[in-house]
């Protein structure tokens, strides 16, 4: 396999994890404005918790494919 197949190899990974991530992000959120008013205290926290993380984990999975995307330009 030649380096720029394994480069896009990389970049469609990388798309699938930030889609992945996106919908969990999108689910949590449902369900955390569904339910807001009828959870205890530390599932709230919880699920702010993983929104934060799920925003964090897509920004730099975001950053690692614009490399990658960068890295494409030099092959």
């Amino acid at each position: 396999m030649s380096q720029l197949d394994m480069v896009k190899e990389r970049i469609n990974l990388l798309k699938y994890w930030i889609g992945i991530v996106i919908g969990v992000l999108l689910a949590v959120s449902a369900w955390l404005f569904n339910n807001a008013d009828s959870l205890p205290p530390w599932k709230l926290i919880a699920a702010a918790i993983l929104i934060v993380s799920c925003v964090g984990m897509i920004v730099v999975l975001n950053n690692k494919l614009i490399k990658r995307i960068d890295a494409l330009e030099d092959l």
